[in-house]
């Protein structure tokens, strides 16, 4: 079947030489869940003269997307690569292959990116001049990268090589749906990721560490304690690992410690965040667009020296932590009573929303989906 479906991929690809593509369709997708499905269902819902289809290599997610009523495609499928043949505009959150990448020549890409992020990225991590060369040509067919911030239209230009013009301001779809939230707790999809009744604790906190290039690696979390800790006083802790990252693979659960186990399709993160009155994180791009709730971060960084030596900063992780740094076990533990008993945002954490957000009215989509349309 994958052979017939790239011959066929070759016959669209010639043709698209010729056949011009359809204006109004456009095409989302991810890979795990990001900002597409929150312009893609938006968009949807707008009932206009577009017709909006969602790209996924899941079955669940085409699933419950079909079962709610939204039009999606299998990514590797006839009708799948038929459509990528098709649409005009192609909107992503990080590669052209997330949709087609062979059947993308002649495409408008919006790439609307995965996050807010301290690390290096696209253009950045490029030593070779040979390397650099070839992004810099596949990152040519972005025709928008919206930024959220001059400070992150300052990155985004610098990361895809693009002009002001071509990374607006205009917010993250995904966004929206925390601002949506920012006044309650919003616990009605947790159940859904851990098998327990949340709305039975006190606080829920979430534990959700970035990947590390250099693989394994050692938080130097005491559980046993820490779950002790939680207990106490009938709080609840939420981790969620990074889908690549083995760390927590031995680690069972707890009475008041819950796993979320990675798994390819629906999951969500950002279901999880506005669930959580707490989050804990490191060098995540979570931290900063948790912020828009207004809810206490903890930065907990046991390995800063290491990780900063082998994924460098685009930006001095200072300027714009919402949080100072911790490094140890007991300043986590102290950190966890500050914040469950003192939520409000410090100084610093305001002054890192008003440099990273200038978006804060939940107008993300309608922004960007409005400079699409103009595009078009």
């Amino acid at each position: 079947m994958k052979i017939i479906i790239q011959l066929i991929q070759l016959v669209f690809l010639c043709a698209s030489y010729v056949v011009p593509r359809n204006k109004k369709l456009i095409l989302y997708a991810d890979n795990s869940l990001n900002s597409s499905i929150y312009l893609f269902r938006y968009a949807s819902r707008l009932n206009d003269d577009y017709s909006h289809i969602y790209i996924t290599p899941y079955e669940d997610v085409f699933l419950r997307l079909r079962e709610d009523g939204f039009k999606v495609a299998k990514r590797w499928s006839i009708y799948g690569a038929y459509l990528s043949f098709r649409a005009k505009i192609y909107v992503i959150s990080s590669s052209k292959g997330q949709i087609n990448n062979p059947l993308s020549r002649h495409a408008y890409l919006v790439n609307l990116w995965h996050g807010i992020s301290v690390k290096k990225i696209g253009l950045m991590t490029y030593r070779s001049k040979e390397k650099l060369l070839r992004k810099q040509e596949e990152f040519s067919a972005f025709v928008m990268v919206p930024s959220t911030s001059p400070l992150t239209q300052q990155c985004f230009m610098e990361a895809f090589g693009k002009s002001a013009s071509e990374t607006p301001i205009l917010g993250e779809p995904r966004n929206d749906f925390l601002i949506e939230n920012k006044f309650k707790r919003n616990t009605n999809f947790l159940n859904n990721y851990v098998n327990v009744e949340v709305d039975s604790y006190r606080k829920i906190i979430g534990y959700l560490p970035t990947w590390r290039d250099y693989g394994c690696w050692d938080d130097g979390i005491d559980y046993v304690q820490l779950n002790a800790q939680m207990s106490s006083n009938n709080d609840l802790l939420i981790i969620k690992p990074h889908p690549k990252d083995t760390a927590f693979n031995h680690l069972e659960e707890m009475s008041n410690i819950k796993l979320v186990k990675p798994k390819d399709g629906w999951q969500d993160a950002y279901e999880m965040l506005v669930g959580l009155d707490v989050l804990v994180t490191d060098y995540s791009s979570l931290a900063y667009e948790y912020i828009l709730l207004e809810r206490p971060v903890i930065l907990y960084t046991p390995d800063y020296e290491k990780f900063s030596k082998g994924r460098e900063f685009w930006i001095d992780y200072e300027e714009i932590a919402p949080a100072n740094k911790i490094f140890t076990f007991a300043e986590l533990q102290e950190e966890l009573i500050k914040a469950i008993n003192i939520p409000s945002p410090s100084v610093k954490y305001l002054a890192s929303l008003d440099k990273l957000h200038t978006i804060r009215d939940g107008s993300s989509c309608k922004n960007i989906y409005s400079k699409i349309v103009e595009m078009i």
